[in-house]
């Protein structure tokens, strides 16, 4: 069967109706007016996507409708109807509709008014026209008299849903409804690593793999809080994080940098319908027993009992196969960590036969792809657990965020001291350096002269360095209930400010202090294109996050990711030959330089109120945590009316100045220093509470010159 007709029978299709109203007739359900639409779904569509498909068709305002679906579906004397309201429903419906091949079932639609009950106080202040009406006695004053209430300060959002559809079913609507959906239980390997040494013949075998600068990433301990604040503001829509200052998401440069991974390689895929146990038996040197082995699912276990020692006078041959029991406990426990408990999938030991082609592998990429999986599943309101290499996310975070990075940080610091950048991120003496130093690696560069030229010349000082990941084996930096710290850090990322983000941590000190693969291809870190592990298949979107590679950035084409790769698992697919099946997305990869993100480098801050901001405001889920919900730590937090105050006065300072420049100079009735009394008051207030660049003029490049103009200047000019 052909990829287009496995891609046919994965769809069912519907008649689907709204604008009329559902009636009974002679053989039971029936629609009565309305619009007709014919509708193609995949079978594998969740309630909350079907829900974002109808808004797409029927145009609805979500802010103002709330879509009802029912299903009409034939029986053998007419026909029925029943609510479509989960995913429950969703998957009879789709299942039904596959085996009747559409005849018969429709989609009815109806649309009730949204209603607003719970409006706070200050919010019915500034719908209630306060400062809306100036009265000034000057028949030459031409005044702007009304202020509309502006929508962002009263939802959450988004308010255009034309990009985060999937809303209903985010973690973020549930904590807005007030669903206690706690915190997520975050699976974890990378310490069983501390109890599996790595034995100085094997090391040759790491480094040609490509994994050895991965197993020297420290063991640390997650931050639980911080994973589930973040996994709130990830979008499966944009596979970007939704913060307040703009988009940001882990990308190809994080991963190689932090971990030490090649990303610009051949893709981690390949068969799956091997024989595990005569697998294990030819790469290995020993079968599995059947208590240890379920279909591809190893016990860890079995691995450290009896690879975690050589023996003493190894044979080349051994010390392969214990190398290659290594590697994959080592990538069963820090890049490909499920939630199997004690298992490893032995799809990874093919990749490990040849050692040289393994280290032509694209492991970041996979490890990226298998992350952002874990992290677009762990959204839905329903989840209570993520696995992934949650180390990679919680290092992202400390390194790019002022939020809930340890107090003290204790890195290997080589002497002659500790130096620190002018943006607050370590300097290059204060990266953790493994030189040759090391008794461990000084015995393998003496014992013979192939293994010594891993250490020569200018490789001394960075081939065999540690990834930045290494410096952060630290403590936490709180010792409060997780409960109140997860409030916090929602807190602190529903007002995050420019001064606690750090767009571009990897000063070329920093880089120039790091191993060749942590630096490499640096292209292939801003390619827009599929990542693939296997089965796993997730967009990698630089052109959303271009300040994070010193771009300016710019609204972004917005891509429809197709959600049904969500879908796509190995369950029940034991012989399926990824390569094979994935070729389209493979193709893609292989093409990676050809789509590079591209743009003009960054002239200082984004400015608050530019066109991406403005367009970004509308299309976001502004505020996660609940105005109600506040933590009593000994932070002091913004909160949420203080975003609103804030918002409300620089309408009033714009409306102000407005004003100002439409007063004539011969006006003498004082409304000039009033209204410019006015406007430095609040000016002042703004300014004292951090917020002053709201009302700042943005700046403006003419074309010609190369000046920086302000709007008002060019008004002027003009």
């Amino acid at each position: 069967m052909s990829e287009v007709q496995k891609m046919a029978d994965q769809m069912v299709t519907f008649m689907c109706r709204w604008d009329g109203r559902i009636t009974t007739g002679p053989q039971g359900a029936d629609y009565e007016g309305g619009r007709l639409k014919g509708i193609r779904v995949n079978c594998r569509t969740n309630h909350s996507e079907l829900l974002g498909r109808m808004y797409e068709i029927t145009k609805y305002d979500r802010r103002q409708f709330n879509i009802k679906m029912t299903c009409r579906y034939p029986m053998s004397k007419g026909y029925i109807a029943y609510e479509i309201d989960d995913n429950d429903s969703t998957e009879i419906m789709l299942e039904l509709g596959r085996q009747q091949n559409g005849h018969g079932v429709e989609l009815y639609l109806e649309k009730d008014q949204v209603q607003i009950n719970n409006v706070r106080d200050d919010q019915q202040v500034i719908e209630s026209g306060l400062f809306t009406h100036m009265l000034v006695q000057d028949t030459n004053i031409q005044l702007v008299t009304e202020c509309p209430a502006d929508p962002e300060q009263l939802v959450p959002g988004p308010i255009d849903t034309s990009v985060l559809t999937l809303q209903g079913d985010h973690r973020s609507q549930a904590i807005w409804d007030g669903e206690d959906i706690g915190i997520l239980k975050c699976t974890q390997r990378i310490g069983r690593l501390a109890d599996w040494p790595l034995h100085t013949d094997l090391v040759k075998y790491i480094i040609r793999a490509g994994l050895y600068h991965l197993s020297r990433v420290n063991c640390m301990r997650m931050d639980r809080p911080l994973i589930t604040a973040l996994v709130e503001r990830w979008r499966r829509e944009t596979h970007t994080f939704h913060l307040a200052v703009g988009e940001m998401t882990i990308t190809l440069q994080d991963t190689a940098i932090l971990l030490g991974l090649r990303v610009h390689g051949d893709p981690v895929t390949g068969r799956t319908d091997y024989t595990w146990a005569e697998l294990c038996k030819d790469l290995l040197g020993r079968k599995p027993e059947s208590q240890y082995l379920s279909g591809s699912s190893l016990k860890m276990t079995w691995l450290h009992t009896h690879f975690h020692q050589l023996p003493e006078g190894a044979s080349p041959m051994v010390q392969e196969q214990y190398a290659r029991a290594y590697m994959l406990y080592l990538l069963g426990s820090t890049i490909f960590v499920d939630k199997s408990g004690d298992s490893v999938q032995l799809i990874y030991l093919p990749l490990l036969s040849d050692f040289d082609a393994a280290g032509r592998l694209s492991w970041g990429s996979a490890a990226l792809a298998f992350l952002m999986r874990e992290l677009c599943r762990a959204t839905s309101r329903r989840m209570s657990e993520i696995a992934g290499c949650l180390t990679l996310l919680q290092l992202w975070a400390w390194e790019r965020m002022r939020i809930g990075f340890p107090n003290k940080r204790e890195p290997q610091t080589p002497p002659g001291g500790a130096s620190t950048t002018d943006n607050g991120s370590l300097g290059a003496s204060e990266i953790a350096v493994q030189t040759p130093t090391d008794p461990m690696l000084t015995d393998l560069a003496m014992q013979s002269p192939t293994d010594a030229l891993l250490l020569v010349a200018d490789e001394q000082s960075s081939a065999l360095a540690d990834p930045l990941g290494c410096r952060w084996n630290v403590p936490m930096s709180h010792t409060e209930s997780p409960k109140i710290v997860l409030r916090y850090y929602r807190s602190q990322l529903d007002h995050l400010m420019e001064d606690q983000v750090v767009w571009q941590p990897y000063t070329p000190e920093i880089l120039a202090a790091l191993p060749e693969i942590c630096r490499s291809d640096q292209d292939v870190w801003r390619t827009i294109v599929p990542l693939i592990c296997f089965d796993i298949v997730e967009w990698h979107l630089p052109q959303r996050v271009m300040r994070q590679f010193g771009l300016q950035q710019t609204i972004p084409e917005n891509i429809n990711l197709d959600q049904g790769l969500h879908s796509i698992t190995r369950q029940g697919r034991p012989t399926i030959n990824w390569k094979v099946h994935h070729a389209e997305y493979i193709s893609l990869w292989e093409n990676r330089l050809s789509s590079i993100t591209e743009g003009a480098p960054e002239n200082g801050t984004m400015h608050c109120n530019s066109q991406y901001m403005e367009w970004y405001r509308r299309i976001t889920r502004r505020f996660v945590g609940h105005p109600n919900d506040t933590p009593v730590m000994r932070y002091q937090l913004k909160g949420h009316d203080q975003q609103i105050l804030v918002r409300c006065m620089t309408k009033m300072q714009s409306r102000i100045s407005m004003t100002l420049q439409n007063l004539t100079p011969t006006c003498t009735c004082g409304a000039r220093s009033t209204f410019e009394e006015l406007r430095d008051m609040i000016d002042g207030a703004i300014q004292q509470v951090r917020e002053g660049r709201q009302t700042e003029p943005v700046p403006i490049v003419a074309p010609a010159t190369g000046r920086k103009y302000t709007r008002k200047r060019r008004k002027a000019e003009d």
